[in-house]
């Protein structure tokens, strides 16, 4: 119950210090007080309210003692009873020092536990490859933390979920930093720092809402996602991902950066994962390397504005002569090419990558899937492709499209130096039914159009013929363009092309120009 406190008053007299003045026989004067009126009684100095004032100091004391009081010292586990050789439970006794707010110190052993991390604590290793934790119940994460945990650290130890390559039927994660609870703060600040995790569902799994975490030197592997990040403003920096059987580094929402992080070897179950995969917006992945995964080294989904900066894509299509010998693979919606770089609905994305194919028996078909172009916008990517498979049997091109008859659209790609241009071209009308076109077409970039046609004479004439029309306008109005006969100048007037001298049956006409339009 809570305290009420008493409004305390003074007692309050009117002329208090009044005095009647008598004269005695002795010709003595005796001053005599007179009492006077009372105006404010005040609030009475009582048995009752003394002892409600003791009552309050005691419930105050009581609700001091029900605080846990959190402390900086480390607890050496093994000085409070823990068995450091993985064989008997742990749990009990870690878990009764952390709710009391204790820190942990681990030193070398292996111990079996399942821990709900508190706030502003730490656990700590003695250091990575000396401290593995095992749970002693595999349906249950190692270590988690909900909304309410704050401002803790976990450090140089390793988990060893004991769920072969996360495989078995087991549901526990390595590390689980839930959206249960109640959010204590907005921004949590988990440090996560030298911890490997392997044989977990997912090595390290971040929820939706845990924002300002710090994660760095995360080693996830052997597992079915080795980073699982569902949420907003965190770091990663030099974090590794090997041997997943979905994505090594998954990231859903906004605002995070991915720093010197690899992944290697992702979708090892031959269904789906990239080795990063980003489906949000304005995250930052810098120099970061994808090596060797069964699918895409990167894929960019669902993602708008975000930065992909100096990283390396190196081989997609891990074993893929046994696996997926055509190079491609059957996922939801259809049929999809092997691809290193892999971008569908996503836009204003800057991307600048050094693509690799033909790494160890990692063969991709293409370097650049652009998935249903149509889709995709205003995106800046500048990519160097180095392809070192010389197996004839496996073509590999610089890039795909969902649709052969599309191009890159609104999109600004730069391969190996050279500006992509549109790839589906626009055909012009036949004028008169004198010629058949055979091939080509023109496309209009920046200003500038770009004429590559054939077109076949129907007809014999020997006065100008005006062939074709509907082309842009030249800003001179007319001009002259190359062909491949030398008896005949065709030139451009307005939108029409016109054959000087005239066409003749059957001859074929191959020509081209690059001009500015009107």
């Amino acid at each position: 119950m809570a305290y009420e406190k008493t409004l305390w008053k003074d007692r309050v007299v009117e002329k208090p210090n009044t005095y009647r003045s008598v004269e005695n026989p002795d010709g003595t004067i005796t001053l005599y007080p007179i009492t006077g009126q009372v105006i404010e009684k005040g609030t009475p100095v009582s048995a009752a309210n003394l002892n409600k004032i003791e009552n309050g100091i005691v419930e105050l004391g009581e609700q001091l003692d029900s605080i846990t009081p959190y402390k900086t010292e480390f607890i050496n586990v093994i000085l409070i009873g823990c068995d450091n050789t993985g064989v008997n439970d742990c749990t009990s006794i870690l878990q009764e020092y952390i709710d009391n707010g204790y820190s942990l110190f681990f030193p070398e052993g292996k111990y079996k536990c399942n821990l709900i991390m508190k706030p502003q604590i730490t656990l700590c290793g003695e250091g990575l490859g000396l401290v593995t934790l095992i749970p002693n119940n595999k349906n249950v994460d190692v270590i988690k933390a909900d909304l309410s945990v704050y401002n803790y650290t976990i450090k140089d130890l390793t988990i060893d979920g004991l769920n072969t390559m996360g495989t078995q039927s087991y549901t526990g994660h390595g590390i689980y930093l839930s959206n249960e609870g109640s959010l204590a703060q907005q921004d949590l600040e988990p440090h996560l720092e030298n911890i490997k995790i392997v044989n977990v569902i997912d090595g390290l799994k971040v929820d939706e809402g845990v924002r300002g975490g710090l994660f760095k030197n995360i080693k996830a592997g052997a597992c079915v996602i080795g980073i699982n990040h569902l949420s907003t403003d965190c770091i990663f920096t030099d974090c590794v991902t090997a041997q997943t059987q979905k994505h090594g580094i998954f990231i859903l929402k906004s605002n995070n950066t991915l720093v010197s992080c690899k992944a290697f070897i992702a979708g090892l179950g031959k269904v789906e994962g990239a080795g990063i995969k980003v489906q949000g917006s304005y995250n930052r992945v810098i120099n970061c390397e994808s090596q060797q995964n069964v699918f895409e080294c990167l894929h960019l989904q669902n993602a708008n504005s975000n930065i992909i900066q100096g990283c390396i894509l190196d081989g997609s299509g891990y074993n893929s002569k046994t696996w997926f010998p055509d190079l491609t693979y059957t996922e939801t919606g259809g049929t999809v090419p092997i691809s290193i770089l892999r971008i569908y609905n996503s836009n204003s994305n800057i991307i600048d990558c050094t693509i690799i194919n033909g790494r160890i028996d990692s063969y991709a078909k293409c370097g650049l899937y652009n998935q249903y172009v149509g889709s995709d916008s205003n995106n800046d990517i500048r990519l160097s492709i180095i392809d070192t498979d010389t197996a004839t049997t496996k073509p590999f091109t610089n890039y795909q499209f969902d649709d052969t008859n599309k191009y890159f659209k609104n999109n600004r790609v730069i391969i190996n130096s050279i500006m992509m241009q549109n790839k589906s071209w626009l055909v012009p009308s036949v004028m008169n039914n004198d010629v058949e076109i055979l091939g080509g077409g023109y496309i209009v970039k920046d200003g500038i159009c770009y004429i590559n046609l054939k077109f076949k004479g129907l007809n014999t004439y020997t006065w100008d013929n005006e062939v074709l029309q509907g082309l842009p306008v030249p800003l001179m109005d007319s001009i002259s363009i190359a062909s491949n006969l030398l008896d005949r100048e065709i030139v451009i007037e307005g939108n029409k092309m016109i054959v000087r001298k005239g066409i003749t049956t059957n001859s074929t006409y191959k020509v081209t120009a690059c001009y500015i339009i009107k």
